[in-house]
């Protein structure tokens, strides 16, 4: 789910878009057929075993084809209506669903939360008094960009909140790294909180609302909300992440995002997708206040909206990227045309779409330069981090602390959402059992009161940091640390 690395990409696609259609329905048989080889070309060089596109104009399908495998191992082709995820493609259609109950007058972006749910709490006094729907749905609650997401929305975690009540509980725990409404920080989990609050206000569950109000409407019949709803679906595609050294596609499950699914759950087809990038085009019975930026992403030229992203040229588009898929909607007002593209592996910084977009950038433009250059220069590798090298492990680190030190940490440390943690002293070094995460390891002072914790091989890259605090009597009361990337919690000794 992190996107920012197509702001480059996603600019071109844009412009894919417009030139592609520029050529109107008339475009010579010949030169589609040498963009469509090319394409082959780019998935082969970049390991994307299937996709499907799909491009608008003028409120009607103008394109769409799949290319490559939706099951490689039994050779089933993908076509245009294929089942992928979208990922968090679907945060427009919350914002969408949401935007209907503020026509209702029901909800009102501006409306702090705490009006909704009268338990709600952050950690930060004003986000607790003034967060509302607008702010959740332009990330800018000051909660950190995922962290939080990974360690406690993500399905994968088996400590993941389980319900919307669940969550809104537990925010009040969750310690902001950046001042409210001070900056962008992409954040699934504002998202769940919104969908939240769609269903105590609609009486209706996120994904029935989103069914009867939106796609159910425009006809998108072959648009799901759950991974588990289309695991028997005769045209779904499976999903694959590609292993460097056999060079193959490996399977790899969808995730079922649970409380999160109003951040990324739907699945659907490029062809039914066309139908929601119409919709979008044509503006009917969507709420504008979507459409307006709200918020700069820092070091872009890109404005974040409610559920979508603007850029400086009035382009709009969100990507999706998940575990064994990927996805980009893209649509210019303006000219009237929009495009989809859904792939069954997570393309996300390969550069794949970026690649495929120049060569119709020139195809469509009759750049036979540009063209043959891109045809006798083989397509750049994919950016796939299983071709580098591993680092090579460090000697064991058996860290040592001097009992009278270690005792000053010894204790049971506890935090109000994830319980105890217990620091003990093995005669060597302090060791930490974590309750929450049936885990126990071994930390290793780097400077007095700053603790690492260290792995057995003693690669203590990207593992956890213990930050301890002193009263005024220089007593140790409590410690710091991240529990995944991002995602910082306090614990108090007991």
């Amino acid at each position: 789910m992190i996107f920012l690395k197509h702001v480059k990409s996603l600019g071109l696609v844009s412009l894919f878009i417009c030139l592609m259609l520029s050529a109107g329905p008339n475009q010579a048989p010949e030169t589609m057929q040498r963009f469509e080889d090319f394409a082959i070309q780019a998935m082969k060089t970049h390991h994307v075993p299937g996709c499907s596109i799909a491009i608008v104009k003028d409120n009607e399908i103008f394109y769409a084809k799949g290319f490559g495998y939706r099951d490689v191992e039994n050779k089933k082709l993908v076509d245009p209506e294929t089942i992928f995820p979208i990922a968090s493609c679907t945060k427009a259609f919350t914002a969408t669903a949401l935007g209907k109950l503020v026509d209702q007058e029901k909800l009102d972006w501006d409306t702090p939360i705490k009006t909704y749910l009268s338990n709600f709490a952050m950690y930060d006094k004003e986000a607790t008094e003034k967060l509302s729907i607008r702010d959740c749905l332009c990330h800018r609650s000051g909660l950190p960009d995922h962290g939080y997401d990974d360690f406690l929305v993500n399905p994968l975690n088996p400590f993941r909140f389980k319900s919307g009540g669940e969550l809104v509980s537990n925010l009040q725990y969750l310690k902001p790294n950046a001042k409210f409404r001070e900056k962008w920080q992409y954040n699934n989990m504002m998202y769940a909180l919104a969908g939240y609050v769609l269903e105590i206000v609609s009486g209706m569950p996120w994904n029935v609302f989103v069914k009867e109000n939106i796609t159910k409407p425009l006809g998108m019949k072959n648009t799901y909300f759950s991974s588990s709803d289309v695991q028997e679906h005769q045209n779904a595609a499976l999903g694959y992440e590609f292993e460097s050294p056999s060079q193959s596609f490996k399977y790899v499950d969808y995730d079922d995002r649970g409380i999160s699914s109003p951040a990324g759950a739907i699945l659907s087809s490029a062809v039914d997708m066309a139908q929601w990038v119409i919709a979008n085009l044509q503006g009917t019975g969507i709420n504008k206040e979507i459409y307006k930026p709200q918020i700069l992403i820092e070091q872009s030229a890109h404005s974040y909206c409610l559920g979508w992203l603007k850029t400086s040229d009035n382009h709009f588009w969100h990507s999706g990227n998940l575990n064994g898929c990927s996805a980009v909607v893209d649509f210019i007002p303006k000219e009237h045309i929009g495009l989809v593209i859904l792939s069954n592996i997570n393309v996300d910084t390969n550069g794949f779409h970026e690649l495929l977009t120049q060569y119709t950038y020139a195809c469509m433009t009759n750049n036979e330069e540009k063209i043959l250059e891109l045809e006798k220069v083989e397509p750049q590798k994919a950016d796939d981090t299983s071709y580098k090298q591993m680092p090579e492990k460090k000697n064991k680190i058996t860290p040592s602390i001097s009992m009278p030190q270690a005792n000053q940490f010894v204790g049971t440390y506890h935090n109000n959402m994830l319980g105890e943690i217990f620091i003990t002293f093995n005669g060597s070094y302090l060791e930490t059992s974590i309750t929450c995460l049936s885990q126990t390891f071994a930390i290793e002072c780097i400077d007095q009161d700053t603790f690492k914790e260290i792995d057995k091989d003693g690669d203590d890259q990207g593992l956890c940091t213990f930050c301890f605090k002193r009263n005024n009597s220089e007593t140790v009361t409590s410690f710091e640390t991240e529990i995944g990337k991002n995602c910082p919690f306090e614990f108090v000794k007991v």
